[in-house]
């Protein structure tokens, strides 16, 4: 059976279907340099080019979320962007496995409070990225319309769904030892 690959836009990639961070992946960890790299990318795109940012790795469970297999930084700083450039309340469909401090930072920082959830050491790195975004696009003084513009509409990622056989142990093992 083969690999199902697709091109979404980040407009369904944050908005559709649920991912899934599953137990064996490691805590947020991005930092400063990929974060300002990442947003750095996105907002020197032309209003008239699309920009590929890479892949993600899913395995579609039996209830329809998609567990994220590689890509799960990349799909949480999304989120941590989306956040920031939403003033409105919003539900995010990023859901922790394992880390219920996680899935209660999300679901605060979908009501815009969250501010004392530093504190919590499982969700320090969510919180301490999404200050980096913020500080980001005031040290680089970004449109934010315009830039929500480009991640949004034009930005893609490729979805790669894993076929139902895969033994996603293995695979997961594969892929971090390359």
């Amino acid at each position: 059976m083969s690999k199902k690959e697709e091109a979404l836009t980040i407009q369904t990639i944050l908005s559709k279907e649920k991912y899934l961070v599953p137990i064996y992946q490691r805590n947020y960890e991005w930092e400063k340099e990929q974060i300002s790299k990442l947003i750095e990318d996105i907002n020197s795109i032309s209003e008239h080019e699309n920009y590929y940012l890479g892949t993600l790795v899913t395995f579609k469970r039996r209830d329809n979320k998609f567990e994220l297999i590689d890509g799960q930084q990349r799909h949480t700083t999304l989120n941590l962007i989306k956040a920031f450039l939403n003033k409105d309340s919003e539900e995010f469909n990023l859901e922790f496995q394992s880390r219920p401090e996680c899935d209660y930072f999300m679901k605060s920082l979908s009501k815009n409070n969250f501010e004392k959830l530093y504190e919590n050491e499982k969700s320090i790195n969510l919180f301490r990225g999404f200050q980096i975004v913020k500080d980001v696009f005031q040290e680089m003084n970004i449109d934010k319309n315009k830039f929500a513009n480009a991640f949004f509409y034009q930005t893609y990622l490729f979805r790669t769904e894993l076929p139902k056989d895969t033994d996603l142990n293995h695979y997961f093992e594969i892929m971090n030892n390359r």
